[in-house]
């Protein structure tokens, strides 16, 4: 099964036929000069971002893991939320998760003593929150998606300029 249509934080991997330490170096170089972008380079992990005068609450950030591999460097790149955004998701998936289950058991305590039970109710409107957060957070993947390709625009050039040096 394919569940990359369902995916909020897109993942990608791929070979480059240079050393992790050369990419990094030429990703932190490219880095200085981009008008729109900033990030870190901390060993073999980048994080790239807008600058904060483009960012928005919904702008995303690419994080890139450079491993050692025999043909040069095998990178695993991801695309996501600012850490505070996802955090917050979490948040108040585990609030829903947890309010009804609770609500949810109490409903079914009372049901099984033979009471009227309306906290029935919360596992289906707890499913239905679930689901409206989600939409949320896939109507802001796509506010963000301008900013993703600029993101994507600029790892595809700098590794063409490090394909065309090899």
């Amino acid at each position: 099964m394919n569940f990359e249509g369902l995916e909020l934080r897109p993942r990608f991997s791929l070979v480059v036929p240079h050393a992790p330490e050369t990419l990094a170096q030429h990703l932190q170089a490219a880095l200085k000069q981009h008008p729109d972008l900033q990030g870190k380079v901390v060993g073999d992990h980048v994080v790239l971002k807008m600058r904060p005068h483009q960012a928005h609450f919904w702008s995303p950030q690419l994080t890139l893991d450079l491993e050692a591999h025999a043909n040069g460097a095998f990178v695993r790149g991801l695309f996501a939320p600012n850490p505070a955004v996802w955090t917050l998701f979490i948040f108040i998936y585990s609030a829903i998760g947890v309010l009804s289950l609770v609500g949810g058991l109490y409903g079914l305590s009372l049901w099984t003593l033979g009471k009227p039970a309306p906290a029935l109710w919360f596992f289906p409107g707890g499913a239905a929150l679930a689901l409206l957060v989600y939409f949320a957070g896939r109507f802001g993947r796509q506010l963000g998606e301008p900013q993703m390709q600029v993101l994507r625009g600029f790892l595809q050039d700098n590794l063409r300029q490090l394909f065309q040096e090899a």
